[in-house]
């Protein structure tokens, strides 16, 4: 009885883990798929991209706070890279003359269109048209609704649902998602068949003043959240100039992933 007990706990571990952060999590993004579903089957196709952008190379940006001290340096880079922004920057992006290729989008909250999207659709929606928005099928309907250029709904590669439904029935295309939506871009850079990548913004660790991400980060309340991550949750690792950087232990988590993630993209 104990090994069973122990058996369904790490099970339903699993399914938190993998498939949202509660039942009524996993609930709503099924509901949002099914209101998703006319952008999967009649948008965008990602799969007309595969392997287009040969002999290119890819920058994503980030919200971490290394991207305050670089962001000038993406101006007038648009003719020679792809530009992949997250959700949470590309405000920010847009108001410093940087216009992003493709948009990814991961989380279902509806705080995210609040917060994120609502005002880019009246300040920049004509700046925006050639943009190509890439949400999860989980996302929000509102976010790939009004977005005034192409969509392309996607799936989760490591969700079986995800697979049949998007993959399989729907004939959509299912992403390498990872835990965040960083992942979720480096899964779609090597669907496009870009030559390199490079990561900007992505510092998974705190800045110089303890803070969790740049300026104009515009989803607060995931700023609060990993501002606010309790100390003996936090940890010092190395970093890529041989000092520590302090990090936590989701961050490392999320850096792991980029480890797994990276030998398979070739």
């Amino acid at each position: 009885l104990k090994a069973l007990a122990t058996a369904f706990e790490q099970r339903l571990d699993y399914y938190i883990d993998i498939m949202g952060n509660s039942a009524e999590d996993s609930h709503l993004g099924r509901r949002q798929m099914a209101l998703s579903s006319p952008w999967t089957l009649y948008g965008a196709r990602l799969e007309e991209l595969r392997n287009a952008f040969a002999g290119r190379s890819a920058i994503i940006v980030s919200a971490g706070p290394s991207l305050d001290k670089n962001i000038h340096l993406l101006a007038d880079k648009r003719e020679d890279y792809v530009i992949i922004a997250v959700d949470t920057i590309v405000e920010k992006l847009m108001s410093r003359g940087v216009k992003p290729h493709f948009v990814c989008v991961l989380e279902r909250g509806y705080a995210l269109y609040l917060q994120c999207f609502r005002r880019l659709y009246s300040r920049w929606r004509h700046e925006l048209a050639d943009v190509v928005l890439v949400p999860q099928s989980v996302c929000t309907p509102q976010i790939a609704g009004r977005w005034p250029g192409p969509v392309a709904v996607v799936g989760k590669r490591d969700i079986n649902l995800e697979q049949a439904i998007i993959g399989g029935l729907m004939g959509g295309t299912v992403l390498p998602s990872g835990a965040s939506v960083s992942h979720m871009a480096l899964g779609l850079a090597g669907r496009l068949g870009v030559d390199s990548i490079a990561l900007v913004g992505q510092d998974l660790a705190y800045g110089d003043s303890g803070e969790s991400h740049a300026t104009e980060y515009t989803f607060l309340g995931q700023e609060t959240y990993e501002s606010g991550i309790a100390e003996k949750e936090r940890l010092s690792i190395p970093g890529i100039d041989g000092g520590l950087v302090r990090t936590n232990h989701w961050w490392k988590y999320f850096r792991d992933l980029f480890a797994s993630m990276i030998p398979m993209l070739g």
